[in-house]
């Protein structure tokens, strides 16, 4: 049997490489860095360009309306990019991009972007979806079918499910019993509602138009594809819920478009499989994943890696006809991902699919170095990019490492010299129905007396919007707030109903539904809170005050005149866009950038 046929056998791999090849966003991946717009900042020798300052600019960009507002908004966008470059280049500084575990998150960041050139290249820009093949999946998916189905790998098995499901058996009892379907202790043999070419008849031409012809309330099987046996009931039919028709041709077009990326990515990974002469040794990975359970379940929170002899990292656990893929290899991929997240691959074939998912992206990166997609823009701009980010999170992650937890001596100390921080007033709660005019205040007053509830009144009348669906209730509230109306209601008795109060937006009609004594709290009934408090203050004043001392010490520079023109011309389009779009909460798109 051969390579992907063993693998179509336990389940596709392109559920693994899926993970790894992305589509690349349009952001940050578009157009030349050639045209970086001139230097904008100078941090002692490095330059921060008008092309960078902008594409961080773009995600909080607003409709601000004048120049002089665009400009205060681009200055502190300013201030942060050299804030992020000073806390950078301590980090570059210190050496960690020499780390070993750095080196080899950089590699792995290499080969997903070069999977994801790969995809976008030769797979998503040479597929078209013409309105014919949309027309014709709109007319087949036109109904949606409630399905069960079993799938057997050998025909003793078949057999004995048609004698059980003819006998009148359960299908979930038979299906839980014989099925080889990867989830089904999780459905028992229930798939649910599809329309055509969904779920796992999609993948399979022939028995999906069985599977569409079969009557309502019965069932067929076994049905033979290659070496599976099948068994499909359908149990209720219904016309499938429709969007309008812009709705539905998109959805058309994104699932036909998904289907035929897959379906050609499955065949990428196929030739390479085949060219490469891939080999799993399931001795050996079986070997490699007890391993890996035997160290998770020394403790399920950290998921640690295992310890190998040098001669066990050695142990050949994928054959290729380029280079083996050996235990240890295996286990430094597996280091790269986070403790948490390490066992999600929960059955066997899922750590089969991991594993081959990270050979199968190494090998399609090495075929892009040989496509020399690693000379793309796009290549070094996203690898930029994630240097950037590590170096910022390992310094960050360093400085607030260096903060110690205070002791309990030295809480209870904080606690004593701010004691009156820790105390709360007396607050009350009250529901309030706030009128236009003093005669429609009266007239609720006299209503609510005479026995009208006063939260329903609020709901119907009160004229703040944001109050009628919390039925007039506020938030407590403490002595010296709300002018006027807070000191009525530290005079009016709880449960009663206060005087008509006139405030800046209308006539308070209110009455005090709750009393909340003051709290003056003991040490230990804080102590641990004021812990973690004071311990996350401090982790976030450490960096603060790191940017400070390398602010002060660095040569920084900025082109104040450029960074006026550019707001002026960002507040232009700004105001253009406005003239000519109903939508007030798009970001307009951003000025082109000149030398």
């Amino acid at each position: 049997m051969t390579g992907p046929d063993r693998f179509k056998q336990a389940g596709h791999i392109t559920v693994a490489i899926l993970g790894i090849m992305l589509v690349i966003s349009a952001t940050g991946c578009g157009g030349s860095r050639d045209d970086d717009g001139g230097v904008i900042a100078q941090v002692n020798s490095i330059d921060i360009t008008m092309r960078r300052l902008q594409e961080y600019y773009r995600p909080t960009l607003s409709p601000i309306r004048t120049a002089e507002e665009e400009y205060e908004t681009l200055e502190e966008r300013l201030d942060e990019l050299i804030r992020y470059v000073l806390i950078q280049e301590q980090a570059r500084a210190d050496g960690f991009l020499k780390d070993p575990m750095f080196i080899r998150r950089l590699r792995r960041q290499e080969t997903t972007l070069l999977n994801q050139l790969v995809k976008m290249y030769e797979i998503d820009n040479t597929i078209t979806i013409d309105n014919a093949s949309i027309e014709e999946y709109l007319t087949l998916a036109d109904t949606e079918r409630h399905f069960l189905h079993i799938i057997t790998l050998v025909s003793e098995a078949a057999n004995e499910v048609t004698e059980m499901l003819t006998a009148g058996e359960e299908w979930e009892v038979v299906a839980i019993q014989y099925s080889k379907d990867a989830d089904v202790s999780i459905h028992k043999g229930d798939l649910g509602w599809l329309v055509w070419d969904e779920g796992p008849f999609g993948v399979y031409g022939e028995l999906q138009e069985i599977a569409y012809q079969i009557p309502v309330g019965t069932w067929r099987g076994p049905i033979q594809q290659g070496n599976e046996f099948h068994f499909i009931k359908v149990l209720e039919e219904q016309p499938r819920q429709k969007g309008t028709p812009e709705e539905d041709w998109q959805a058309a077009y994104s699932h036909l478009f998904n289907r035929r990326v897959a379906e050609k990515e499955q065949l990428m990974v196929n030739q390479f499989w085949e060219e490469g002469e891939f080999y799993l040794d399931e001795d050996q990975f079986r070997w490699w994943l007890d391993r890996i359970e035997v160290s998770f379940n020394t403790n399920r929170n950290l998921n640690p890696i295992p310890v190998l002899s040098s001669d066990d990292a050695k142990r050949v656990v994928v054959r290729s006809s380029e280079k083996p893929w050996t235990a240890g290899m295996l286990l430094l991929e597996l280091e790269m991902i986070s403790p948490p997240t390490r066992d999600n691959a929960e059955t066997y074939k899922d750590w089969r699919d991991r594993v081959m998912g990270w050979v199968m992206a190494d090998r399609i990166a090495e075929y892009a170095r040989n496509k020399r997609y690693h000379k793309d823009p796009m290549f070094e701009y996203r690898r930029t990019i994630f240097i950037d980010t590590a170096l910022y999170s390992e310094q960050i992650d360093k400085l607030r490492l260096s903060v110690r937890r205070l002791s309990e001596e030295a809480l209870e100390e904080y606690f004593n010299g701010h004691r009156d921080d820790f105390n709360t007033p007396e607050k009350r709660r009250l529901i309030e129905v706030l009128l236009g005019t003093r005669e429609e205040a009266e007239e609720v007053l006299a209503e609510v007396r005479a026995g009208g509830y006063i939260d329903i009144i609020a709901n119907q009348r009160t004229i703040r919007p944001d109050f009628r669906g919390n039925l007039g209730r506020f938030a407590p509230i403490q002595r010296g707030e709300f002018g006027a109306l807070g000191e009525a209601v530290f005079e009016t008795e709880l449960n009663e109903l206060g005087p008509i109060v006139e405030t800046p937006l209308g006539f308070s009609v209110f009455k005090v539904t709750q009393i909340i004594q003051p709290q003056k709290p003991e040490f230990d009934a804080v102590k641990e809170g004021l812990e973690e408090r004071l311990f996350q203050e401090e982790r976030e004043a450490v960096v603060e005050r790191f940017v400070e001392q390398e602010w002060r010490r660095a040569r920084i520079r900025k082109d104040y005149e450029r960074l006026r023109s550019y707001a002026a011309q960002v507040s232009a389009v700004t105001v253009e866009r406005d003239s000519t779009s109903t939508v007030s909460n798009q970001s307009p798109p951003l000025p082109e950038l000149n030398q």
